[in-house]
Order: C-alpha cells, then structure tokens, then sequence
C-alpha cells in the first residue's frame, strides 16, 4: 500500500510540473495498475492545500482501513469500523 501511495504522489508531483495543477482524478494520473494489493478502493480528491489520495481497504472483520498521502508526502492511517456512525478510529500520521 505504501508503494502505491507513493506512486500516487510521484505522478501528482509529475503532473503538477506539466501542468502547473495537481490532476483532478485518477485517470488524468495514467499510472499502471495495481498489483499485489488486497481488494481495495483508491480515490484522489483536491484540497486547499493540494491534494489527498486514499487507498482504502476492507479487512475480513468489522474494521476498514484507509492510508492517505497529501502533497507534501505525509502517510496517514485510519482505522474504522464498519458500523454507521461509529466513533471507533484511529489515526496514524508519519512523513514519508
């Protein structure tokens, strides 16, 4: 997941070089694909500050996973439960 979140960043960086904006989706990205990771979702969305992408991943339990990494590289980690509106989560966040 790390791996792929990098990945994200780097294509983010390259695209902002181009094009003096960060990619608004995925596609606009063009990385190859994933491999090797657990069923997942992968999402990319603009902030203020630039952007966050998300890999987020769905454990056999009740818990579900989402690691984040923003324009300045930092990885963060939440853990959820699946219940609605649970407030059982943590938050992990380190620099690359």
């Amino acid at each position: 997941i790390r791996d792929r979140l990098i990945e994200l960043y780097s294509g983010q960086k390259s695209f902002f070089e181009k094009n003096k904006k960060w990619a608004a989706s995925l596609e606009d990205l063009k990385l190859p694909a994933t491999q090797g990771l657990p069923q997942h979702t992968t999402s990319l969305r603009l902030t203020p500050e630039g952007f966050e992408a998300a890999i987020t991943v769905s454990g056999s339990g009740e818990k579900t996973e989402t690691w984040t990494i923003h324009q300045d590289s930092q990885i963060g980690h939440r853990l959820q439960s699946r219940q609605a509106n649970s407030p059982d989560s943590t938050s992990q966040f380190a620099p690359k």
